[in-house]
Order: C-alpha cells, then sequence, then structure tokens
C-alpha cells in the first residue's frame, strides 16, 4: 500500500468507516485511510513482524496495547505488543536553579509543575509527546525548561525567529546550570550544534530555489536528540510537518497560547507532535495573578467625509485597508498615550505606511521585518 502509519489514535471503539491519520512517505504529507484499508495494512505489517512502529499510539490495555477495530458484523481485536518506547538521546548534565544569575528566587509555578508532570508522565511511554497550551506570559519557557531538566537528554528547540533563539538562551543560562558552550544556535548568522540547540524555523524552511531540497532538515538527524521542543507550534511551517514524521521515536513537546492556525491544519499538530497535555484559561491564571489583568475597550472611529464614498463602492479587501488606516487614528492614538504617558505603550497595526506615520507623529521607535536582531534586542 505504500503507507507508514505515524498515529494511531486512543480509542475505545470504532467502525469501519472511520478515518485514521497516516503518512504517505510518497507524497510527504499527511493523509487519511479507511478503517477497512488500514486494518489491512495492519495485518501486513504483523505478519512480517513489524509492530514496533504501530504500537507508540495505540490505546494501553492489561495485556499490551489493544486496538478494537469492528469491521462490518466482525470484531477484530488487534493485540500488539508494547512499544520498546521513545529512542533515549545523549544524556544532559543539568539542574534547575534555586536562585536566577540576579539572585531572584526562582522555581516553577504549580501549573508550570503540572504542565512538565503532565508532559512527561514520569518518563512512561504513554508521555513524552503533546502539546502545552498556555497564555502568553504564562511562562511556556520556564516549562520547556523543566521538562528539559527532567529528562537530561540533548534538545533541540525550534524558535520563530532570531530574536526569540535569543530569548531561549538568555532563559536557559539565567535558569539553568547549563553553560555558554553548552548551548548552540543554529540560525542565519551560526549553525553551531551542541547539547541544546536553538534553531530557527526560517533557516529549517531556506532552500536555494522552489525545488531544492531543505538543506538544513539534516540537523534532525545531526544531534542525538532526545527531545524536541516546538516553539509557537500553531506557526509550524508545513515542511516542517514533513520532516517531523520522520522523528516520531523522540519526544516532542509543543508550547503554544493557541491551536488555531491560518492554515486549519490544527489536527496535524496534534497528529504529529502529539495530543494536548495542558491547558489553562488565562482568565484562570489572571485571577490568580500570574498573568497581568486584560482589559480590551473597542473604540469606533468615523471616517473623515473624503473617505466615506470610497469606503461605499470599495470591495471588502480594500475596506477593510481604508478602515484600518483611518487618519483620525493618530489623533486618538495621541490621546491614549497621553492619558497612559507613566505607562509602557506599544502600538500595534497592519500596514508599514500606517507604522511609518506613526513612528514619526510620536518620535517612536519602529520595529518591522527588516528592522535587524541587534537593533531589535
Amino acid at each position: 500500500m505504500g503507507v507508514q502509519i505515524y498515529q494511531l489514535s486512543e480509542v475505545a471503539a470504532c467502525s469501519a468507516g472511520q478515518q485514521f491519520p497516516i503518512f504517505d512517505p510518497a507524497n510527504g504529507d499527511a493523509r487519511k485511510a479507511s478503517l477497512t484499508t488500514l486494518l489491512a495494512w495492519l495485518q501486513t505489517q504483523l505478519a512480517v513482524g513489524r509492530p514496533e512502529p504501530l504500537t507508540q499510539y495505540a490505546a494501553p490495555s492489561a495485556t499490551g496495547f489493544t486496538v478494537p477495530i469492528t469491521d462490518g458484523d466482525e470484531d477484530v481485536h488487534l493485540i500488539l505488543t508494547p512499544a520498546a518506547g521513545y529512542a533515549d538521546g545523549a544524556p544532559l548534565d543539568l539542574e534547575l536553579r534555586e536562585a536566577c544569575l540576579s539572585g531572584r528566587p526562582f522555581g516553577l509555578r504549580r501549573y508550570q509543575r503540572e504542565s512538565v508532570d503532565a508532559f512527561y508522565l514520569n518518563g512512561s511511554n504513554r508521555g513524552g509527546s503533546g502539546v502545552v497550551v498556555l497564555p502568553c506570559g504564562a511562562g511556556k519557557t520556564i516549562v520547556a525548561i523543566g521538562a528539559i531538566a527532567a529528562i537530561k537528554t540533548h534538545t533541540l528547540i525550534l524558535a520563530t525567529n532570531t530574536v526569540a533563539l535569543r530569548q531561549w538562551k538568555s532563559e536557559l543560562l539565567d535558569k539553568t546550570t547549563l553553560r555558554d558552550e553548552d548551548i548552540g544556535e543554529y540560525s542565519g548568522d551560526e549553525k553551531n550544534i551542541r547539547p541544546v540547540t536553538i534553531a530557527t524555523y526560517q533557516v529549517l524552511t531556506y532552500r536555494k530555489t522552489k525545488d531544492s531540497p531543505f538543506v538544513h532538515f539534516e540537523i534532525f538527524d545531526k544531534g542525538q536528540w532526545g527531545l524536541i521542543v516546538y516553539d509557537e507550534v500553531h506557526m509550524l511551517p508545513a515542511p516542517v510537518f514533513r520532516a517531523t514524521a520522520g522523528i516520531q521515536a523522540k519526544r516532542r513537546l509543543g508550547l503554544t497560547a493557541t491551536l488555531i492556525r491560518e492554515d486549519a491544519r490544527e489536527d496535524e499538530v496534534f497528529s504529529l507532535i502529539g495530543p494536548k497535555k495542558y491547558d489553562v484559561p488565562w482568565k484562570v491564571l489572571e485571577k490568580q495573578g500570574w498573568i497581568a489583568e486584560a482589559v480590551c475597550t473597542e473604540i469606533r472611529t468615523p471616517l473623515p467625509a473624503d473617505q466615506r464614498f470610497e469606503y461605499a463602492i470599495s470591495p471588502k479587501r480594500n475596506k477593510f485597508r481604508i478602515a484600518s488606516t483611518n487618519p483620525h487614528k493618530i489623533a486618538l492614538s495621541e490621546l491614549l498615550a497621553e492619558r497612559h504617558r507613566d505607562d509602557n505603550v506599544l502600538i500595534i497595526g497592519q500596514y508599514l505606511s500606517q507604522l511609518k506615520q506613526l513612528a514619526k507623529h510620536f518620535k517612536a521607535p519602529i520595529i518591522t521585518g527588516q528592522t535587524p536582531v541587534r537593533q531589535r534586542e
């Protein structure tokens, strides 16, 4: 059939018409197969004595891993031997600090410890792959650091950009006993592989031409990784999905504040990284005082008279831009900035032309995609 299963849903029962995720090496992407097709392929794999790839995600039972299947009127139960578990990465000697380098006391908060415990499950085969969902500012990086300290293995961390990469390194040095030489940067600026290596999604998805291979995917095989951390996993680029499908024997931790993707491929995040292991609503952490209270206010601003007709006759996409760049927003922003003159103020916009106008008006720095990393820091 030319298919390789990479995840079998944890189910108590299922029907012949139900579809399961499979991975097609020939096409390099996620597909679906009917249960009848899947059953035939499972039997083929078992017949040649290679059940190991099938057992990692099967529902555990007293006799091993059981997949109850109903095919028409016939009940078929596949009893699979327990999987050998995750491949061990190279050992890593590190501990969490009791105080940060600044001298400030450090320790995981309760929900952070619970996140690590839910992911790791004391090293059992039922843990070790999954997604932790926490609000912005709740310390998802600390959760990952706690997981690294629990597993104590060489770790590959995938971050969204170079700024995030440097922040990860700073946090690791500040809160663990890792030394600078233990942490490698794999980005457009440097390509050093160390016991803990932090790479950016951008460098992983680089290729010379549209049809060229992704030359940096070799990083998945270069290190003796025992854990791979996906920061902001909802932004995982599509090509990295394909690379992830080939490393299912390694522990995988996804971090995010939201599981909503623009391409609607949330199910594939769960299929390739693992199920959601822990989730705390932001309101709960806000009430407990762990994150700042969020007060959202909508202020509706009328368009200038000379723009209203243009807005009325414009297509939907142009309407959005006209409304977004409403020039009255500059005066309104000034009033709001004055009201919060003793606070830190961040103005976020969608269009560069508008942001440049605001930066000029307020004589404030502007951050765009062209802002160099050094200037951002």
